[in-house]
C-alpha cells in the first residue's frame, strides 16, 4: 500500500515537473504575444508571426540595420511546477531574431496560395533568402494566373535560366518600401538593373502590368504589390 502511494506520488511529481516545460514550449516563438499565447484569428503561420512583429518589433530600418535585437517579446519563464502560480515564474523579454524573416516578403509569398508560382521560383532562384532579409524592398508580385498568362505565351521559358533570374529581379525595387501612395509616374530602377516604368494616372501600371488587390501589403521587411502581369526586362 504504501509502496503503491509512493508510486503515484512520483507519477504526479512528473507530470506536474513536465506541465511547466510544456507550457514554456507553449509560449515559444510562434505563438507567445503580450502577456500570452496568440490570440488572433490567423490561420497560417506567416500570419501569426506578423502579427509578432507587428506587436513586439521595433520596425524602424534604422533599428533592424544597428547591432540590436529588433524583435522582444514578453515570455514567462519559470522554475520547478505548475503554471500560472508558480513562485519562481517571471516575465522576461526574449529576442527572436528569426521573426524577421518568419514575416518577411518570401514569408508571405509562400504562404499565400496565389503567390506559390513566385515562391517556388524564388527558392530555385535562391532569391527567398535575401527577400527574408532586412530589405526594404517594394516587390511586384505576379499571381499565379499572371504566371500561366506568360507559360501559355512562351510555353518554355522557363527553360530559359537567365531569363528567368533576370525576370525575377525585374519585380524588385532595393531600399525602399514604397506603398501605392509613394509611387509617381516615371522610372524606377529594380534589382535587375533595368528600370520600370510607373503610371499613376488611372489606378497604378507597371509597364503594361495592373496592381491589383492585394497591394499595399506591408510586411516586415518591405512592401508587396499584386500585378496581374509577369513584367519582361528589355533585352537591352
Amino acid at each position: 500500500m504504501k509502496t503503491a502511494r509512493i508510486a503515484t506520488f512520483l507519477t504526479v511529481a512528473a507530470s506536474s515537473a513536465s506541465i511547466g516545460s510544456a507550457y514554456e514550449r507553449e509560449l515559444s516563438d510562434e505563438r507567445r504575444l503580450g502577456m500570452g499565447k496568440y490570440s488572433g484569428d490567423a490561420s497560417s503561420k506567416f500570419a501569426k508571426y506578423d502579427d509578432i512583429y507587428n506587436r513586439c518589433c521595433d520596425q524602424t530600418f534604422e533599428t533592424l540595420d544597428s547591432d540590436k535585437s529588433p524583435c522582444k517579446c514578453p515570455v514567462r519563464t519559470f522554475k520547478g511546477w505548475g503554471k500560472w502560480f508558480n513562485i519562481y515564474s517571471k516575465w522576461e523579454d526574449k529576442c527572436e531574431t528569426s521573426i524577421l524573416a518568419k514575416s518577411s516578403i518570401a514569408a508571405l509569398a509562400s504562404s499565400n496560395e496565389n503567390f506559390s508560382i513566385l515562391a517556388g521560383l524564388l527558392e530555385d532562384y535562391s532569391l527567398d533568402v535575401p527577400l527574408s532579409g532586412k530589405g526594404p524592398f517594394t516587390v511586384f508580385a505576379p499571381t499565379n494566373d499572371a504566371f500561366a498568362a506568360l507559360l501559355e505565351a512562351i510555353p518554355d521559358v522557363l527553360e530559359n535560366r537567365e531569363l528567368v533570374d533576370a525576370v525575377l529581379k525585374y519585380h524588385v525595387i532595393e531600399e525602399s518600401a514604397l506603398k501605392s501612395d509613394d509611387l509617381s509616374n516615371g522610372q524606377v530602377a529594380t534589382l535587375n538593373g533595368k528600370s520600370i516604368m510607373i503610371d499613376t494616372t488611372d489606378g497604378v501600371k507597371i509597364n503594361a502590368a495592373n496592381v491589383i488587390v492585394p497591394f499595399d501589403v506591408e510586411v516586415s521587411n518591405g512592401v508587396v504589390h499584386a500585378i496581374d502581369k509577369v513584367l519582361i526586362p528589355p533585352s537591352e
